[in-house]
């Protein structure tokens, strides 16, 4: 389940910054108030507007699935490798891209390739551009790393990279076509 949340502050004008000494004391009692599960306290300075909870991520496609987690959320790139309000989540053996402006799911992918038996389970998504193309590169439990191209909607690559699960992917901040993992 993803929440995509809107700050109200995004449809108000912003209010002035607070001085060191007010960020100072904001911070002490957004602390205490986080400690003692003072919502209303942390709600003065923190506000959020729900505008979708999508449920995407399920066993079988059921509505009432609980159990299934999202393990990690990249957004899209766009040419000049800024974020934009697309972005993908992985779960089980699934990457979804969603528009987070609609909440609706523009696209899915399920990898359906089994490896010792058993089907893929994502733990890290990473929305990178490579050669200027969009590429979602995720990893997980069987040590594989898939590259899917969100054009094709399909997977254009696979490494066997490690006999374990991997649990951290990054790609180099200044060469793109350099894959580090864990």
């Amino acid at each position: 389940m993803a929440n995509i949340l809107r700050s109200l502050l995004n449809q108000n004008p912003p209010s002035p910054l607070p001085s060191a000494a007010a960020t100072t004391t904001m911070a002490k009692e957004m602390a205490v108030a986080a400690s003692n599960q003072d919502f209303d306290t942390m709600n003065k300075y923190i506000r959020y507007d729900v505008i979708h909870i999508l449920r995407c991520h399920s066993k079988e496609n059921n509505p009432h699935d609980n159990s299934t987690r999202v393990e990690d959320v990249a957004f899209e790139l766009d040419e000049n490798y800024q974020r934009t309000n697309v972005f993908a989540s992985c779960a089980q053996n699934i990457v979804n891209i969603i528009d987070a402006v609609t909440g609706k799911v523009a696209q899915r992918f399920n990898d359906e390739l089994t490896v010792r038996g058993t089907k893929d389970i994502f733990k890290r998504i990473l929305w990178s551009r490579i050669n200027n193309a969009s590429i979602i590169t995720v990893a997980g439990l069987h040590g594989q790393i898939k590259l899917i191209s969100p054009k094709c909607s399909m997977c254009i690559l696979r490494i066997d990279a490690s006999n374990t699960q991997i649990d951290s992917i990054v790609y180099h901040p200044k060469f793109p076509n350099i894959l580090l993992c864990k």
